[in-house]
């Protein structure tokens, strides 16, 4: 009964959105080190976004065709972090600073995690130390230690609002308060779960397409901005279509 209803639930011209989507995507980002033509020195740090934007994308029309709108909201809440987060790098005068912190947050994860961690071993106290010499913005410069809550940038109170604002996307911040909650199991989101005055598992079609296509969005959107950060040349208008159409679909009834 569960596949029948899904079969017949999905509208193919959403599903081949998301193959239009991927293939552009896939085209674009093979071998994307070639490409380069600008800020050369930059780009090796920031290619997960890429790589991510890639991923999340490719779980976009599992997501729609399956209906699972609590793992669509949530992708879709990822995905766009990640193109605030690249976004916020490439429109500021530092962001060979940005990138190179972007990069070296990685090991102050680590040893976030390790320490954390009720199962794994911390990291031997020399290279906790080896870490805090190498990363002194995430280093309280009276105690010597960590601070306590450490943002990939640097800056202090920086947070996804902040970043999301002076990208001049603050309209595009409620979407992330919605699928925020989502990754919360929030009450509120048992409205999306309703459908004449029942609560059902399997959202209904145009739900989980909303969701799915916010997804292929901000993947594109990442590697566009990817793109014209690095002067690569891209398909614009095959750009253009793809986002006229993401605003067609979701207005199917």
């Amino acid at each position: 009964r569960l596949t029948e209803y899904l079969q017949k639930s999905r509208k193919q011209p959403v599903s081949d959105f998301f193959r239009d989507g991927l293939i552009f995507f896939s085209f674009h980002s093979e071998d994307l080190c070639s490409k380069v033509r600008a800020n050369s020195h930059i780009h090796p740090k920031l290619d997960l976004f890429v790589a991510y934007a890639h991923d999340q994308l490719r779980a976009a029309p599992v997501l729609y065709e399956n209906l699972n709108l609590a793992p669509a909201a949530i992708s879709a809440r990822a995905a766009f972090e990640n193109y605030v987060s690249l976004s916020f790098i490439t429109s500021r005068t530092d962001a060979a600073v940005l990138a190179d912190r972007y990069h070296r947050f990685k090991d102050i994860e680590k040893l976030k995690g390790l320490r954390n961690s009720p199962f794994l071993d911390p990291l031997p106290e020399e290279e906790e130390k080896r870490i805090l010499a190498a990363n002194p913005e995430w280093v309280d410069s009276v105690s010597g230690k960590l601070v306590k809550k450490p943002h990939w940038t640097g800056i202090p109170g920086m947070s996804v609002e902040t970043m999301v604002k002076q990208i001049g996307k603050a309209d595009y911040y409620s979407l992330y308060r919605t699928t925020s909650s989502f990754v919360h199991a929030s009450p509120i989101t048992v409205n999306l779960y309703s459908s004449f005055g029942q609560l059902r598992s399997v959202s209904s079609e145009k739900q989980s397409r909303g969701m799915s296509l916010l997804i292929a969005l901000f993947a594109l959107e990442t590697l566009v901005e990817y793109c014209r950060f690095f002067s690569i040349t891209y398909d614009y208008p095959g750009y253009l279509a793809l986002m006229t159409k993401v605003s067609e679909l979701n207005e199917l009834p």
